[in-house]
């Protein structure tokens, strides 16, 4: 998808990051961390991305430690959950679609 004047595109990004151990916790920030860096290599380094957050535990804190993540100076909380799934990024996705017809949408998921 490659952005044009007449489209407005928005990422939209579901993150789970788990809260069993602290190896699991890093490797989910590390997986965060390579699609943002992918993101930042592709036409769509620029657009915003709207993510929703599911982790059991600190979830603020997590959202802190994505949002200062080298490619997600773009990045906004659209929800911030201890449960769920990837239903609670793609209702919000396709409410977007209902607001703004004209725009185009890519989703991607942290698992």
């Amino acid at each position: 998808i490659t952005p044009t004047p007449e489209h407005n595109t928005v990422l939209f990004y579901n993150i789970f990051v788990p809260s069993n151990t602290k190896k699991q916790k890093e490797q989910a920030i590390d997986i965060v961390t390579e699609q943002l860096h992918t993101i930042q290599q592709s036409a769509i380094k620029d657009v915003p991305i709207r993510y929703v957050l599911v982790a059991p535990n600190q979830t603020s804190q997590i959202a802190q430690q994505i949002e200062a993540l080298p490619g997600c100076q773009n990045c906004k909380a659209i929800r911030q959950v201890r449960q769920g799934n990837e239903e609670l990024t793609l209702n919000q996705l396709h409410h977007h679609c209902h607001q703004h017809p004209n725009d185009r949408v890519v989703y991607i998921h942290s698992k």
